[in-house]
């Protein structure tokens, strides 16, 4: 299979080690036409019976300020209504293009996307999640201004199925530059949506890896190339949210087994070529990925599992306990719940008053409230925004 730039990816992803050795650094210099003001940017979608949010997905890349962009949406064998969706808004914008392919897993549709790839820099999105219209245009600013750095990532704010915001439920990290350490103790970029990745780099990674699917641990196949890429290239961040990231029953992270086998694999790899990390960090990844899906166990209600993973973060690392929940936070946990619920309210009897004023806002509306001018030096915006 030949790529937009006549570079194929191979089917496995290399060893880390062997793609992204520490000492294999090299400056990375991005130059654009004079003609072209803004760099393509290519914007990856695997889509998987995506028919319920695929649309609202498209349609918030659609809208982007960045205007210079390829979208391709890779058709990963569905079998529901995703197929016609996509062949309508295909014939609405000339920007975006289908790959359909028989179905063969979510990083095998992102590699396939990444062969296609003619931008400058890729952009994942996964097909249930929206972006705020700016997040492209302020991640692109932020690669261009530093010329050594291989991905920029932003902040998240976590919706429901309508696209209600949660209250209080973010990913919100401050880490930049030399992140592995920080990369590993928890993933700071949080998830497959929120990156943009110069192209040259993640194809120099070997892209996402398969083979975890075919070893039954399919899941971190994003942390892996995000390591990867924090091995040779500093990580910078646009520090808004820009993000929205869907919580669904159907979404891969509530496979919990196999997210924690895919997690597994993935730091027993690291741990094989970076021999200098301390064995602390990898205790505390395991705690935060165990936490992470003791969240999916509450919100699917499977109280043996939650059980079982608490059990596991107590005999591993107990200091996670007390860091994740001090006991001086938790009158703002009970707040949180209290809030939750009445929100649950508000959306479960939307037309009874006084219960609609308690309804969360929509993403839309809470990504401009939350919006950072950034008209200045990027670093500017950075310390507004850690403010």
């Amino acid at each position: 299979m030949r790529g937009g730039r006549g570079c194929s990816i191979k089917s496995s992803a290399d060893d880390l080690g062997n793609v992204c050795s520490a000492d294999q650094q090299e400056p990375l210099v991005s130059v654009i036409s004079a003609d072209q003001q803004e760099p393509l940017v290519s914007v990856i979608i695997p889509a998987f019976n995506a028919e319920r949010f695929v649309e609202e997905s498209v349609r918030s890349v659609l809208e982007q300020t960045h205007r210079n962009i390829e979208i391709l949406v890779v058709d990963d064998g569905s079998t529901d209504g995703t197929a016609s969706i996509l062949r309508k808004l295909e014939a609405e914008d000339t920007r975006l293009r289908v790959i359909h392919q028989s179905n063969q897993g979510v990083a095998s549709a992102r590699n396939r996307g990444v062969e296609e790839a003619q931008g400058l820099f890729v952009a994942p999105l996964d097909a249930d999640d929206v972006w705020a219209r700016r997040k492209l245009e302020l991640q692109v600013k932020a690669l261009l201004e530093d010329s050594g750095a291989g991905l920029a990532y932003c902040w998240t704010q976590r919706i429901d199925e309508r696209g209600f915001v949660i209250y209080k439920d973010t990913i919100r990290c401050k880490d930049e530059g030399d992140v592995l350490h920080s990369l590993v103790r928890t993933n700071i970029v949080g998830h497959a949506s929120g990156p943009l990745m110069r192209t040259e780099v993640v194809r120099a990674c070997g892209a996402y890896d398969v083979s975890l699917r075919e070893r039954s641990a399919q899941g971190c196949e994003d942390l892996k190339l995000y390591l990867s890429i924090a091995r040779r290239h500093p990580f910078v961040l646009v520090p808004q949210y820009l993000v929205g990231y869907r919580r669904t029953r159907e979404s891969m992270s509530a496979n919990i087994d196999q997210m924690l086998r895919s997690h597994h694999l993935v730091m027993q790899e690291l741990r094989e070529v970076e021999p200098g990390i301390p064995e602390a960090h990898f205790r505390r990844s395991s705690s935060q990925i165990s936490s992470w899906l003791l969240s999916r166990c509450r919100f699917s209600r499977d109280l043996k599992t939650g059980v079982k993973l608490f059990r596991n973060i107590l005999l591993l690392d107990p200091a996670f306990i007390v860091s994740r929940w001090p006991l001086h936070k938790v009158p703002r946990v009970v707040r949180r719940v209290i809030v939750l619920r009445a929100q649950w309210l508000g959306n479960r009897f939307p037309a009874t008053w006084p219960l609609r004023l308690l309804r969360p806002p929509r993403y839309p509306e809470w990504f401009e409230s939350q919006s950072v001018p950034c008209s200045g030096s990027r670093s500017a915006a950075v310390e507004a925004g850690k403010q």
